[in-house]
């Protein structure tokens, strides 16, 4: 038996990333020259290219040891995802199978209900009309009790019987009366 308690997830230890640096140093010294780095700041050009050159290695290399950091810290992440997908398609799958066993059953309860409505329809005995020409797929339903069905069948049964006796007090009934069993309407008929 399965609980709904069994498949909530719960965190046992969750320790929130801390990561420790001079990345705000580095901010804040970059944010303070940048006044520096303004056109007519520079007399010596030899300078101002080794001092681009500085920048866009620092800018290169903080960028990767982002990027490295970043792997780092959402590995233990990436696994966690990857466990919860590979549950999810688990559980998928026995609710699959599960949702098999189900409709198996209930197909085998309706078709045994509808044995029961064709010894029902035998014995009320319609022998004008087959049982494929009223039947109610509502009767298959759990719902619906065989009691009502022989109710309804009973009624169809007189309804039939007493369309039938107004068609046999007219002239070319023959014709009719095979038009009103093929169609069991009798407005057409």
């Amino acid at each position: 038996m399965i609980e709904a308690k069994d498949l909530v997830l719960t965190v046992e230890r969750q320790v929130p990333g801390e990561l420790v640096t001079n990345a705000l140093k580095i901010k804040a010294f970059v944010e303070e020259r940048l006044k520096d780095f303004e056109p007519g700041k520079y007399l010596d050009i030899d300078q101002a290219k080794k001092d681009r050159a500085v920048l866009n290695a620092a800018s290169k290399e903080l960028n990767q040891k982002r990027l490295e950091l970043e792997r780092q810290f959402m590995a233990p992440f990436e696994e966690f995802k990857k466990i919860i997908k590979d549950t999810t398609v688990l559980i998928d799958e026995a609710s699959r199978k599960i949702d098999a066993i189900v409709k198996s059953a209930e197909e085998e309860e309706r078709r045994r209900k509808m044995a029961e409505i064709e010894k029902i329809y035998s014995e009320i005995g319609i022998d004008v009309v087959p049982l494929a020409k009223i039947f109610d797929q509502r009767w298959l339903n759990r719902t619906k009790k065989l009691s009502e069905v022989a109710e309804e069948i009973a009624d169809r049964k007189q309804k039939i019987l007493s369309e039938i006796k107004v068609i046999n007090s007219l002239p070319d009934k023959e014709e009719v009366l095979a038009y009103y069993l093929d169609t069991l309407d009798i407005g057409s008929a």
